[in-house]
Protein backbone atom coordinates (compact mmCIF):
# COMPACT_ATOMS: atom_id res chain seq x y z
CA UNK A 1 0.00 0.00 0.00
CA UNK A 2 1.06 3.76 -0.40
CA UNK A 3 0.12 6.97 0.69
CA UNK A 4 -0.25 10.43 -0.80
CA UNK A 5 1.56 12.67 2.40
CA UNK A 6 2.16 15.98 0.14
CA UNK A 7 -0.12 17.71 2.69
CA UNK A 8 0.90 16.53 5.90
CA UNK A 9 4.91 17.70 4.76
CA UNK A 10 5.63 20.47 7.04
CA UNK A 11 6.22 23.76 4.29
CA UNK A 12 9.56 24.74 6.27
CA UNK A 13 12.67 22.72 6.11
CA UNK A 14 13.99 20.32 8.19
CA UNK A 15 13.20 17.19 9.91
CA UNK A 16 9.79 15.25 9.27
CA UNK A 17 8.27 12.42 11.03
CA UNK A 18 6.43 9.47 10.10
CA UNK A 19 4.92 7.41 12.57
CA UNK A 20 3.30 4.19 11.89
CA UNK A 21 1.11 1.97 13.81
CA UNK A 22 0.23 -1.65 13.12
CA UNK A 23 -2.70 -3.58 14.84
CA UNK A 24 -2.18 -7.39 14.12
CA UNK A 25 -4.54 -10.28 15.64
CA UNK A 26 -2.78 -12.82 13.79
CA UNK A 27 -4.72 -16.16 14.40
CA UNK A 28 -7.08 -14.78 16.12
CA UNK A 29 -9.06 -13.44 13.38
CA UNK A 30 -10.04 -15.22 9.93
CA UNK A 31 -7.54 -12.94 8.13
CA UNK A 32 -4.56 -13.49 5.63
CA UNK A 33 -1.56 -14.49 8.10
CA UNK A 34 0.29 -17.10 6.18
CA UNK A 35 2.27 -19.68 8.68
CA UNK A 36 2.31 -17.44 11.73
CA UNK A 37 0.25 -18.46 14.98
CA UNK A 38 0.72 -16.98 18.08
CA UNK A 39 1.11 -20.62 19.98
CA UNK A 40 3.77 -21.89 17.96
CA UNK A 41 4.27 -25.23 16.98
CA UNK A 42 4.62 -28.17 14.13
CA UNK A 43 3.75 -26.14 11.07
CA UNK A 44 2.83 -22.95 12.42
CA UNK A 45 5.94 -20.53 13.34
CA UNK A 46 6.60 -17.20 15.51
CA UNK A 47 4.26 -14.49 14.75
CA UNK A 48 5.73 -11.43 12.75
CA UNK A 49 4.18 -8.02 13.56
CA UNK A 50 5.37 -4.35 12.25
CA UNK A 51 7.04 -3.78 9.30
CA UNK A 52 9.04 -6.73 7.41
CA UNK A 53 8.93 -5.79 4.12
CA UNK A 54 10.83 -2.41 2.10
CA UNK A 55 9.58 0.77 2.56
CA UNK A 56 10.63 3.74 0.73
CA UNK A 57 9.78 7.32 0.88
CA UNK A 58 10.44 9.01 -2.78
CA UNK A 59 9.05 12.70 -3.85
CA UNK A 60 7.98 12.31 -7.64
CA UNK A 61 5.94 15.49 -9.97
CA UNK A 62 2.33 15.63 -9.91
CA UNK A 63 1.78 14.20 -13.01
CA UNK A 64 3.57 11.03 -13.01
CA UNK A 65 3.78 7.12 -14.09
CA UNK A 66 2.17 5.68 -11.36
CA UNK A 67 2.63 1.79 -12.83
CA UNK A 68 4.51 0.19 -16.04
CA UNK A 69 2.93 -3.79 -17.07
CA UNK A 70 5.01 -4.94 -20.06
CA UNK A 71 2.94 -8.24 -21.70
CA UNK A 72 4.98 -9.80 -24.32
CA UNK A 73 3.80 -10.95 -27.66
CA UNK A 74 5.60 -14.11 -28.67
CA UNK A 75 3.65 -15.11 -32.29
CA UNK A 76 3.80 -10.91 -33.33
CA UNK A 77 7.58 -10.72 -31.51
CA UNK A 78 6.59 -7.59 -29.65
CA UNK A 79 6.26 -6.07 -26.02
CA UNK A 80 2.95 -4.12 -25.23
CA UNK A 81 3.50 -1.03 -22.55
CA UNK A 82 0.44 -0.80 -20.08
CA UNK A 83 0.41 2.42 -18.40
CA UNK A 84 -1.04 4.26 -15.52
CA UNK A 85 -0.49 7.69 -14.58
CA UNK A 86 -1.14 10.48 -12.06
CA UNK A 87 -2.98 13.73 -13.27
CA UNK A 88 -2.37 13.93 -16.75
CA UNK A 89 -3.25 16.97 -18.24
CA UNK A 90 -2.99 16.74 -21.64
CA UNK A 91 -0.09 17.41 -23.85
CA UNK A 92 2.68 14.83 -22.52
CA UNK A 93 4.40 12.72 -23.98
CA UNK A 94 6.39 9.68 -23.55
CA UNK A 95 9.96 8.38 -25.07
CA UNK A 96 10.48 4.75 -24.48
CA UNK A 97 13.94 3.19 -25.68
CA UNK A 98 14.17 -0.76 -25.10
CA UNK A 99 17.57 -1.75 -24.74
CA UNK A 100 20.22 -4.60 -24.96
CA UNK A 101 22.94 -4.63 -22.71
CA UNK A 102 22.87 -0.68 -22.87
CA UNK A 103 22.55 -0.78 -27.12
CA UNK A 104 19.16 0.82 -27.67
CA UNK A 105 17.59 -1.72 -29.95
CA UNK A 106 14.12 -0.31 -30.77
CA UNK A 107 12.46 3.28 -29.68
CA UNK A 108 9.37 5.63 -29.61
CA UNK A 109 7.96 8.68 -29.06
CA UNK A 110 4.70 9.63 -28.57
CA UNK A 111 1.61 10.98 -26.98
CA UNK A 112 0.73 9.41 -23.64
CA UNK A 113 -1.55 5.91 -24.06
CA UNK A 114 -2.70 3.23 -21.60
CA UNK A 115 -1.19 0.84 -23.73
CA UNK A 116 1.84 1.33 -26.47
CA UNK A 117 3.21 -1.64 -28.45
CA UNK A 118 6.50 -1.83 -29.72
CA UNK A 119 8.25 -4.85 -31.50
CA UNK A 120 11.41 -6.23 -30.82
CA UNK A 121 13.71 -6.77 -33.06
CA UNK A 122 15.51 -10.93 -33.39
CA UNK A 123 13.70 -11.68 -29.48
CA UNK A 124 16.16 -13.50 -27.42
CA UNK A 125 13.36 -16.04 -25.69
CA UNK A 126 13.52 -15.59 -21.59
CA UNK A 127 14.26 -19.52 -20.03
CA UNK A 128 15.26 -21.22 -16.79
CA UNK A 129 18.35 -21.93 -18.80
CA UNK A 130 18.53 -18.62 -20.78
CA UNK A 131 16.68 -15.47 -18.30
CA UNK A 132 17.52 -12.71 -21.27
CA UNK A 133 16.15 -9.56 -19.75
CA UNK A 134 15.90 -6.53 -22.09
CA UNK A 135 16.04 -2.79 -20.11
CA UNK A 136 13.29 -0.39 -20.68
CA UNK A 137 14.00 3.55 -20.26
CA UNK A 138 11.27 5.80 -20.01
CA UNK A 139 10.69 9.49 -20.08
CA UNK A 140 7.40 11.00 -19.27
CA UNK A 141 7.91 14.80 -21.49
CA UNK A 142 5.33 17.86 -20.73
CA UNK A 143 6.70 21.14 -22.73
CA UNK A 144 10.16 19.98 -24.08
CA UNK A 145 11.11 19.06 -20.10
CA UNK A 146 10.91 15.48 -18.75
CA UNK A 147 9.20 15.44 -15.38
CA UNK A 148 9.16 11.39 -14.63
CA UNK A 149 11.91 9.38 -15.45
CA UNK A 150 11.39 5.08 -15.06
CA UNK A 151 13.99 2.39 -15.52
CA UNK A 152 12.81 -1.12 -15.78
CA UNK A 153 12.91 -4.08 -17.83
CA UNK A 154 11.19 -6.88 -19.31
CA UNK A 155 11.51 -10.29 -20.56
CA UNK A 156 9.58 -12.29 -24.05
CA UNK A 157 8.34 -15.27 -22.25
CA UNK A 158 5.26 -17.07 -22.48
CA UNK A 159 3.34 -19.51 -20.15
CA UNK A 160 0.17 -21.58 -21.31
CA UNK A 161 -1.18 -24.95 -20.60
CA UNK A 162 -1.18 -27.32 -23.51
CA UNK A 163 -1.58 -30.97 -24.63
CA UNK A 164 2.15 -32.99 -25.80
CA UNK A 165 1.94 -35.85 -27.92
CA UNK A 166 0.60 -37.91 -26.03
CA UNK A 167 -2.03 -35.76 -24.83
CA UNK A 168 -1.18 -35.12 -21.45
CA UNK A 169 -2.27 -31.61 -20.27
CA UNK A 170 1.38 -30.07 -19.69
CA UNK A 171 3.06 -26.46 -18.25
CA UNK A 172 4.57 -25.06 -22.19
CA UNK A 173 6.97 -21.93 -21.38
CA UNK A 174 7.31 -20.53 -25.36
CA UNK A 175 5.25 -23.42 -26.71
CA UNK A 176 7.60 -26.06 -25.55
CA UNK A 177 6.96 -28.50 -22.43
CA UNK A 178 8.93 -28.30 -19.20
CA UNK A 179 8.94 -29.86 -16.46
CA UNK A 180 9.28 -27.37 -13.31
CA UNK A 181 10.77 -29.27 -10.46
CA UNK A 182 11.53 -26.53 -6.78
CA UNK A 183 10.99 -26.84 -3.44
CA UNK A 184 8.68 -25.19 -1.71
CA UNK A 185 10.22 -21.93 -0.09
CA UNK A 186 8.88 -20.32 2.72
CA UNK A 187 11.60 -17.96 3.31
CA UNK A 188 11.87 -17.98 7.15
CA UNK A 189 14.93 -16.88 8.92
CA UNK A 190 16.10 -17.09 12.44
CA UNK A 191 17.49 -13.43 12.89
CA UNK A 192 14.65 -12.05 11.26
CA UNK A 193 11.75 -14.12 10.58
CA UNK A 194 9.52 -13.05 7.55
CA UNK A 195 12.49 -10.34 7.10
CA UNK A 196 15.83 -11.69 5.46
CA UNK A 197 19.30 -10.05 7.08
CA UNK A 198 20.09 -8.51 3.62
CA UNK A 199 19.82 -8.49 0.17
CA UNK A 200 22.36 -10.53 0.01
CA UNK A 201 21.04 -13.37 2.00
CA UNK A 202 17.64 -13.53 0.42
CA UNK A 203 19.78 -13.94 -2.74
CA UNK A 204 22.36 -16.65 -1.58
CA UNK A 205 19.14 -18.84 -0.92
CA UNK A 206 17.53 -18.65 -4.49
CA UNK A 207 21.59 -18.98 -6.09
CA UNK A 208 21.89 -22.64 -3.79
CA UNK A 209 18.45 -23.60 -5.30
CA UNK A 210 19.68 -23.07 -9.38
CA UNK A 211 23.42 -24.40 -8.17
CA UNK A 212 21.39 -27.72 -7.14
CA UNK A 213 19.59 -27.92 -10.33
CA UNK A 214 15.99 -26.43 -9.51
CA UNK A 215 14.40 -24.54 -11.89
CA UNK A 216 11.57 -23.65 -10.07
CA UNK A 217 10.36 -22.48 -6.27
CA UNK A 218 6.86 -22.09 -4.45
CA UNK A 219 7.19 -19.04 -2.91
CA UNK A 220 4.95 -20.92 0.44
CA UNK A 221 2.29 -18.98 1.91
CA UNK A 222 4.36 -15.40 1.78
CA UNK A 223 4.86 -12.32 -0.51
CA UNK A 224 8.41 -10.95 -0.99
CA UNK A 225 9.53 -7.90 -1.27
CA UNK A 226 10.05 -7.20 -5.03
CA UNK A 227 14.22 -7.41 -4.52
CA UNK A 228 13.17 -11.28 -4.58
CA UNK A 229 11.21 -11.69 -7.55
CA UNK A 230 13.88 -9.28 -9.93
CA UNK A 231 16.72 -12.17 -8.59
CA UNK A 232 14.45 -14.65 -9.75
CA UNK A 233 13.74 -13.26 -12.98
CA UNK A 234 17.46 -12.88 -13.49
CA UNK A 235 18.74 -15.81 -12.06
CA UNK A 236 15.92 -17.76 -14.31
CA UNK A 237 13.92 -19.21 -11.45
CA UNK A 238 10.23 -20.01 -11.98
CA UNK A 239 8.00 -19.02 -9.42
CA UNK A 240 4.78 -20.93 -7.90
CA UNK A 241 2.97 -17.91 -6.08
CA UNK A 242 0.65 -18.85 -3.35
CA UNK A 243 -1.68 -16.24 -2.09
CA UNK A 244 -1.20 -15.82 2.09
CA UNK A 245 -4.31 -18.22 3.47
CA UNK A 246 -5.68 -17.77 6.97
CA UNK A 247 -8.33 -18.66 9.23
CA UNK A 248 -8.91 -17.93 13.32
CA UNK A 249 -7.46 -20.91 15.05
CA UNK A 250 -10.21 -20.90 17.75
CA UNK A 251 -12.48 -21.31 14.99
CA UNK A 252 -10.64 -24.06 12.79
CA UNK A 253 -13.02 -26.87 13.05
CA UNK A 254 -15.39 -24.64 10.09
CA UNK A 255 -12.52 -22.48 8.74
CA UNK A 256 -9.94 -24.79 8.08
CA UNK A 257 -12.14 -27.19 5.31
CA UNK A 258 -10.72 -31.17 5.50
CA UNK A 259 -9.72 -33.53 2.61
CA UNK A 260 -13.22 -34.83 2.40
CA UNK A 261 -14.99 -31.98 3.36
CA UNK A 262 -18.08 -31.75 0.28
CA UNK A 263 -18.54 -28.04 0.78
CA UNK A 264 -15.93 -25.18 1.48
CA UNK A 265 -16.28 -22.75 4.40
CA UNK A 266 -19.08 -20.20 4.26
CA UNK A 267 -16.89 -17.20 5.37
CA UNK A 268 -18.71 -13.78 6.22
CA UNK A 269 -19.01 -11.32 3.62
CA UNK A 270 -16.76 -9.54 5.33
CA UNK A 271 -14.10 -12.08 5.50
CA UNK A 272 -14.78 -12.34 1.35
CA UNK A 273 -14.43 -8.65 0.38
CA UNK A 274 -11.18 -8.28 2.08
CA UNK A 275 -9.51 -11.92 0.88
CA UNK A 276 -10.75 -10.48 -2.78
CA UNK A 277 -9.07 -7.21 -2.51
CA UNK A 278 -5.88 -8.64 -1.18
CA UNK A 279 -5.30 -11.01 -3.85
CA UNK A 280 -6.29 -8.71 -6.71
CA UNK A 281 -3.43 -6.29 -4.82
CA UNK A 282 -1.10 -8.99 -4.64
CA UNK A 283 -1.27 -10.00 -8.50
CA UNK A 284 -1.21 -6.31 -9.51
CA UNK A 285 2.13 -5.82 -7.39
CA UNK A 286 3.60 -9.11 -8.73
CA UNK A 287 2.42 -9.95 -12.39
CA UNK A 288 4.93 -7.22 -13.61
CA UNK A 289 7.77 -10.19 -12.95
CA UNK A 290 8.08 -12.45 -16.11
CA UNK A 291 9.13 -15.61 -13.28
CA UNK A 292 6.28 -15.97 -11.67
CA UNK A 293 4.33 -19.03 -14.13
CA UNK A 294 1.16 -19.97 -11.89
CA UNK A 295 -0.99 -18.13 -9.25
CA UNK A 296 -1.79 -20.80 -6.12
CA UNK A 297 -5.03 -19.63 -4.84
CA UNK A 298 -5.84 -22.15 -2.20
CA UNK A 299 -3.59 -24.57 -0.11
CA UNK A 300 -4.41 -27.38 2.18
CA UNK A 301 -7.91 -26.11 2.92
CA UNK A 302 -6.67 -23.30 5.23
CA UNK A 303 -9.38 -20.71 4.82
CA UNK A 304 -10.74 -22.17 1.76
CA UNK A 305 -14.18 -20.47 0.46
CA UNK A 306 -15.80 -19.71 -2.53
CA UNK A 307 -13.47 -21.74 -4.53
CA UNK A 308 -14.62 -21.79 -7.90
CA UNK A 309 -15.42 -17.89 -7.90
CA UNK A 310 -12.02 -17.14 -6.16
CA UNK A 311 -10.36 -19.42 -9.42
CA UNK A 312 -12.28 -17.88 -11.95
CA UNK A 313 -11.39 -14.76 -10.22
CA UNK A 314 -8.01 -15.24 -10.94
CA UNK A 315 -7.91 -16.63 -14.01
CA UNK A 316 -9.90 -14.07 -15.60
CA UNK A 317 -7.35 -10.90 -13.48
CA UNK A 318 -4.42 -13.03 -15.72
CA UNK A 319 -5.17 -15.28 -18.18
CA UNK A 320 -1.60 -15.56 -18.76
CA UNK A 321 -0.54 -17.68 -16.47
CA UNK A 322 -1.50 -20.71 -14.92
CA UNK A 323 -3.66 -20.90 -12.10
CA UNK A 324 -3.41 -23.60 -9.48
CA UNK A 325 -6.64 -23.15 -7.83
CA UNK A 326 -6.36 -25.57 -5.00
CA UNK A 327 -3.08 -27.14 -4.18
CA UNK A 328 -2.82 -30.22 -2.21
CA UNK A 329 -6.11 -31.47 -0.01
CA UNK A 330 -9.69 -30.63 -1.76
CA UNK A 331 -9.67 -30.04 -5.33
CA UNK A 332 -13.21 -28.63 -6.53
CA UNK A 333 -12.01 -29.22 -10.08
CA UNK A 334 -11.63 -25.77 -11.06
CA UNK A 335 -8.10 -24.04 -12.48
CA UNK A 336 -5.55 -25.08 -14.70
CA UNK A 337 -3.83 -27.73 -12.25
CA UNK A 338 -4.90 -30.58 -10.11
CA UNK A 339 -2.38 -30.39 -7.62
CA UNK A 340 -1.70 -33.03 -4.63
CA UNK A 341 0.20 -33.78 -1.66
CA UNK A 342 1.91 -36.88 -0.89
CA UNK A 343 4.43 -37.45 2.02
CA UNK A 344 7.00 -38.93 1.79
CA UNK A 345 6.64 -40.67 -1.31
CA UNK A 346 5.99 -39.47 -5.04
CA UNK A 347 2.50 -39.85 -6.38
CA UNK A 348 -0.12 -38.29 -8.99
CA UNK A 349 -3.29 -38.05 -10.04
CA UNK A 350 -2.84 -39.71 -13.43
CA UNK A 351 -4.16 -37.21 -16.41
CA UNK A 352 -6.92 -39.89 -17.29
CA UNK A 353 -8.92 -39.07 -13.93
CA UNK A 354 -8.05 -35.48 -13.66
CA UNK A 355 -10.79 -34.02 -15.75
CA UNK A 356 -7.80 -32.60 -18.71
CA UNK A 357 -5.70 -30.94 -16.52
CA UNK A 358 -2.24 -30.68 -15.24
CA UNK A 359 -1.05 -32.85 -13.07
CA UNK A 360 0.89 -31.49 -10.46
CA UNK A 361 3.22 -32.52 -6.97
CA UNK A 362 2.42 -29.27 -5.34
CA UNK A 363 4.29 -30.84 -1.81
CA UNK A 364 6.48 -33.81 -1.25
CA UNK A 365 8.87 -35.84 0.77
CA UNK A 366 9.61 -33.54 3.48
CA UNK A 367 12.76 -35.85 4.64
CA UNK A 368 13.91 -34.42 8.29
CA UNK A 369 17.94 -34.57 9.03
CA UNK A 370 18.68 -32.74 12.02
CA UNK A 371 22.14 -31.25 11.68
CA UNK A 372 24.05 -30.92 15.27
CA UNK A 373 24.13 -27.27 16.64
CA UNK A 374 22.40 -26.19 13.81
CA UNK A 375 18.82 -26.64 15.06
CA UNK A 376 16.90 -23.85 16.06
CA UNK A 377 15.99 -25.12 19.49
CA UNK A 378 17.49 -28.61 20.59
CA UNK A 379 14.95 -28.47 23.13
CA UNK A 380 11.55 -29.41 21.06
CA UNK A 381 10.70 -31.64 18.83
CA UNK A 382 12.85 -31.40 15.47
CA UNK A 383 10.67 -33.13 12.74
CA UNK A 384 10.53 -34.32 9.29
CA UNK A 385 7.64 -36.28 7.58
CA UNK A 386 10.47 -38.76 7.38
CA UNK A 387 13.46 -38.76 9.49
CA UNK A 388 17.09 -39.45 9.65
CA UNK A 389 19.97 -40.04 11.91
CA UNK A 390 22.56 -39.78 9.40
CA UNK A 391 23.44 -38.14 6.08
CA UNK A 392 23.99 -41.14 3.90
CA UNK A 393 20.67 -42.89 4.40
CA UNK A 394 19.15 -39.36 3.93
CA UNK A 395 20.78 -38.88 0.86
CA UNK A 396 20.37 -42.11 -0.15
CA UNK A 397 16.25 -41.83 0.27
CA UNK A 398 16.09 -38.34 -1.71
CA UNK A 399 18.14 -40.03 -4.60
CA UNK A 400 15.53 -42.53 -4.92
CA UNK A 401 12.29 -39.68 -4.63
CA UNK A 402 14.12 -38.15 -7.57
CA UNK A 403 13.96 -41.37 -9.68
CA UNK A 404 10.60 -42.19 -8.73
CA UNK A 405 9.81 -39.07 -10.27
CA UNK A 406 11.00 -39.74 -13.68
CA UNK A 407 7.93 -42.71 -14.15
CA UNK A 408 5.62 -40.18 -13.29
CA UNK A 409 6.90 -37.39 -15.20
CA UNK A 410 6.97 -40.23 -18.51
CA UNK A 411 3.13 -40.46 -17.49
CA UNK A 412 2.03 -37.36 -17.46
CA UNK A 413 3.27 -35.47 -14.18
CA UNK A 414 3.87 -32.06 -15.25
CA UNK A 415 5.51 -30.66 -11.53
CA UNK A 416 6.69 -31.53 -8.34
CA UNK A 417 7.61 -29.27 -5.54
CA UNK A 418 10.22 -30.81 -2.53
CA UNK A 419 9.47 -29.69 0.84
CA UNK A 420 11.86 -27.69 1.49
CA UNK A 421 14.67 -25.19 1.01
CA UNK A 422 15.75 -25.00 4.11
CA UNK A 423 14.67 -26.35 7.93
CA UNK A 424 12.08 -23.64 9.42
CA UNK A 425 11.97 -23.38 13.18
CA UNK A 426 10.87 -26.85 14.50
CA UNK A 427 10.83 -28.34 11.05
CA UNK A 428 13.93 -29.83 9.83
CA UNK A 429 13.17 -31.44 6.30
CA UNK A 430 15.23 -28.96 4.87
CA UNK A 431 17.99 -29.10 1.95
CA UNK A 432 19.85 -26.53 4.21
CA UNK A 433 19.79 -25.94 7.76
CA UNK A 434 17.80 -22.73 9.14
CA UNK A 435 21.02 -21.02 10.33
CA UNK A 436 21.97 -21.55 6.53
CA UNK A 437 25.74 -22.41 7.35
CA UNK A 438 24.98 -26.67 6.15
CA UNK A 439 23.79 -27.63 3.05
CA UNK A 440 22.72 -31.23 3.53
CA UNK A 441 23.55 -32.41 0.08
CA UNK A 442 26.19 -31.42 -2.20
CA UNK A 443 24.75 -28.76 -4.54
CA UNK A 444 27.30 -30.77 -7.34
CA UNK A 445 25.39 -34.28 -6.81
CA UNK A 446 21.95 -32.77 -6.67
CA UNK A 447 22.43 -31.08 -10.07
CA UNK A 448 23.65 -34.34 -11.26
CA UNK A 449 20.64 -36.42 -10.41
CA UNK A 450 17.91 -33.85 -10.98
CA UNK A 451 19.69 -32.87 -14.32
CA UNK A 452 17.94 -36.72 -15.77
CA UNK A 453 14.01 -35.04 -14.81
CA UNK A 454 14.32 -32.55 -17.40
CA UNK A 455 15.04 -35.09 -20.02
CA UNK A 456 12.08 -37.33 -19.42
CA UNK A 457 10.46 -38.31 -22.48
CA UNK A 458 6.77 -38.29 -22.64
CA UNK A 459 4.88 -41.81 -22.57
CA UNK A 460 2.26 -43.99 -23.23
CA UNK A 461 1.83 -46.43 -20.58
CA UNK A 462 0.22 -49.97 -20.45
CA UNK A 463 -1.24 -51.40 -17.60
CA UNK A 464 -0.20 -54.77 -16.49
CA UNK A 465 -2.06 -54.53 -12.96
CA UNK A 466 -4.71 -52.62 -12.95
CA UNK A 467 -5.67 -51.09 -9.47
CA UNK A 468 -8.89 -49.99 -8.05
CA UNK A 469 -8.10 -46.12 -8.13
CA UNK A 470 -11.34 -45.72 -10.32
CA UNK A 471 -13.13 -48.81 -10.28
CA UNK A 472 -12.51 -52.06 -7.79
CA UNK A 473 -10.74 -55.45 -8.33
CA UNK A 474 -11.00 -58.56 -8.11
CA UNK A 475 -8.54 -60.34 -5.72
CA UNK A 476 -7.58 -62.88 -3.92
CA UNK A 477 -5.74 -62.35 -0.36
CA UNK A 478 -4.50 -64.28 2.57
CA UNK A 479 -5.27 -62.54 5.88
CA UNK A 480 -3.50 -63.44 8.72
CA UNK A 481 -3.32 -67.14 7.10
CA UNK A 482 -6.17 -67.16 6.06
CA UNK A 483 -7.43 -67.35 2.00
CA UNK A 484 -10.10 -64.61 1.28
CA UNK A 485 -11.42 -62.73 -2.53
CA UNK A 486 -11.80 -59.25 -2.18
CA UNK A 487 -12.93 -55.63 -4.20
CA UNK A 488 -9.44 -53.62 -3.78
CA UNK A 489 -8.88 -51.17 -2.29
CA UNK A 490 -9.78 -53.58 0.67
CA UNK A 491 -10.45 -52.43 3.96
CA UNK A 492 -8.44 -54.09 6.84
CA UNK A 493 -8.07 -52.64 10.41
CA UNK A 494 -5.60 -53.02 12.73
CA UNK A 495 -2.34 -55.30 12.96
CA UNK A 496 -2.09 -57.74 9.98
CA UNK A 497 -0.46 -59.68 7.63
CA UNK A 498 -1.13 -59.53 3.79
CA UNK A 499 -0.71 -61.25 1.00
CA UNK A 500 -1.49 -61.63 -2.41
CA UNK A 501 -0.56 -63.18 -5.31
CA UNK A 502 -1.24 -61.46 -9.31
CA UNK A 503 -0.26 -63.48 -12.47
CA UNK A 504 0.26 -61.03 -15.40
CA UNK A 505 0.76 -61.41 -19.24
CA UNK A 506 3.72 -59.45 -20.99
CA UNK A 507 3.39 -59.52 -24.96
CA UNK A 508 6.66 -57.79 -24.88
CA UNK A 509 9.53 -56.29 -22.98
CA UNK A 510 9.20 -53.02 -21.36
CA UNK A 511 12.24 -50.50 -20.19
CA UNK A 512 10.09 -48.63 -17.21
CA UNK A 513 7.98 -50.17 -14.31
CA UNK A 514 5.90 -48.26 -12.13
CA UNK A 515 4.45 -49.69 -8.98
CA UNK A 516 0.92 -48.49 -7.47
CA UNK A 517 0.80 -48.86 -3.65
CA UNK A 518 -2.06 -48.22 -1.53
CA UNK A 519 -1.05 -50.43 1.93
CA UNK A 520 0.10 -49.54 5.55
CA UNK A 521 2.86 -51.28 6.84
CA UNK A 522 6.32 -53.20 6.07
CA UNK A 523 6.00 -53.82 2.53
CA UNK A 524 7.87 -56.62 0.36
CA UNK A 525 7.44 -57.25 -2.97
CA UNK A 526 8.46 -59.94 -5.72
CA UNK A 527 8.47 -59.73 -9.27
CA UNK A 528 8.98 -63.29 -10.42
CA UNK A 529 10.29 -64.48 -7.35
CA UNK A 530 12.91 -61.84 -7.10
CA UNK A 531 12.69 -59.44 -4.29
CA UNK A 532 11.98 -55.62 -5.79
CA UNK A 533 10.93 -53.83 -3.11
CA UNK A 534 11.34 -53.94 0.87
CA UNK A 535 10.75 -50.80 2.91
CA UNK A 536 7.76 -49.35 4.68
CA UNK A 537 4.79 -47.80 3.39
CA UNK A 538 1.86 -45.46 4.31
CA UNK A 539 -1.55 -44.85 3.40
CA UNK A 540 -2.07 -41.89 1.60
CA UNK A 541 -4.66 -40.07 -0.08
CA UNK A 542 -3.47 -40.97 -3.15
CA UNK A 543 -1.46 -44.08 -4.19
CA UNK A 544 1.96 -43.95 -3.41
CA UNK A 545 4.00 -44.45 -7.35
CA UNK A 546 7.41 -46.39 -6.78
CA UNK A 547 10.13 -46.52 -9.94
CA UNK A 548 10.72 -50.53 -10.52
CA UNK A 549 12.85 -49.67 -13.93
CA UNK A 550 15.57 -51.04 -12.74
CA UNK A 551 14.00 -54.67 -11.94
CA UNK A 552 12.42 -54.32 -15.48
CA UNK A 553 15.19 -57.41 -16.97
CA UNK A 554 12.86 -59.36 -14.82
CA UNK A 555 9.71 -59.42 -17.11
CA UNK A 556 9.85 -62.29 -19.64
CA UNK A 557 7.52 -62.25 -22.13
CA UNK A 558 4.10 -64.52 -21.52
CA UNK A 559 3.21 -65.17 -17.92
CA UNK A 560 4.73 -62.97 -14.87
CA UNK A 561 4.61 -63.15 -11.05
CA UNK A 562 3.46 -60.38 -8.53
CA UNK A 563 3.71 -60.95 -5.12
CA UNK A 564 3.18 -58.59 -1.85
CA UNK A 565 3.29 -59.04 1.75
CA UNK A 566 2.38 -56.20 3.78
CA UNK A 567 3.07 -56.45 7.98
CA UNK A 568 1.09 -54.00 10.00
CA UNK A 569 2.83 -53.57 13.79
CA UNK A 570 1.23 -52.94 16.92
CA UNK A 571 2.13 -49.91 15.98
CA UNK A 572 0.13 -49.45 13.04
CA UNK A 573 -2.54 -50.66 14.99
CA UNK A 574 -6.17 -49.54 14.94
CA UNK A 575 -5.18 -47.41 11.51
CA UNK A 576 -7.50 -48.29 8.36
CA UNK A 577 -5.11 -50.03 5.51
CA UNK A 578 -7.02 -49.72 1.98
CA UNK A 579 -5.20 -52.49 0.54
CA UNK A 580 -4.62 -52.28 -2.83
CA UNK A 581 -2.07 -51.73 -5.60
CA UNK A 582 -1.24 -51.60 -9.49
CA UNK A 583 1.47 -52.35 -11.89
CA UNK A 584 2.57 -50.15 -15.15
CA UNK A 585 4.96 -50.19 -18.19
CA UNK A 586 6.01 -48.40 -20.87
Amino acid sequence: FSFDITNHIKKKNGAQTIVLSVTDPTDKESISRGKQQLDQFGIWYTPVSGIWQTVWLEAVHPTHIRKLLPEADMTNRSITLNFDYANIKGGEQLTIKLTDQDKIIASVTQPVAGKITIKVPNPVLWTAETPKLYGLEIELIKNKAVIDRVESYFAMREVSSQKDENGYNRIFLNNKPIFQYGTLDQGWWPDGLLTPPSAEAMLWDMVQLKNMGFNTIRKHIKVEPALYYYYADSLGLMLWQDMPSGFATARKETEHIRPVDKEDWKAPEEVVSQWKREINEMIDELRFFPSITTWVVFNEGWGQHNTPEMVQLVQQKDPKRITNGVSGWTDRNVGNMLDIHNYPLTSMVKPVYNNDRISALGEFGGLGLPVENHLWNPEMRNWGYKNFDGSATFINDYAHLVFDLETLIAQGLSAAIYTQTTDVEGEVNGLISYDRKVIKIPATLLHAIHSRLYKVPSMKAVTLIADGQVEKQSRTITLNGTSLKVQTPHEIKGEAQVVCKEKFTVDKMYQNLSLWLNVNGSTKILINGVPVFDQPVKNTRQYNQINLSDYSYLLQTGENTFEIEVKTTAKDNGKIMNFDFGLTAF
